[in-house]
């Protein structure tokens, strides 16, 4: 799989964030993905807070999505 695949795999994934579908997240993860998101809190779509996502892939689909958060403390205080 070229990189151009794997960012393009990754985006499309990402996609359900902003409008939910099933079928997307079942095309491009392995059926055991897993998702990191570090401290405790509930994700929201609308916190200001720079991430960077890490997607290893295993057979040409997303196998893990690893977060990492500019500011884990804030996010865990903000989300209580």
């Amino acid at each position: 799989m070229t990189r151009d695949a794997k960012a393009q795999l990754a985006r499309r994934f990402l996609s359900v964030l902003s409008a939910p579908d099933e079928s997307v997240v079942k095309s491009a993860t392995t059926a055991d993905m897993i998702w990191s998101f570090p401290g405790s809190s509930v994700i929201s779509i609308g916190l200001e807070e720079h991430l960077a996502a890490v997607f290893p892939f295993r057979d040409d689909k997303i196998a893990r999505l690893d977060t990492f958060l500019s500011d884990v403390p804030m996010v865990e205080a903000f989300f209580g």
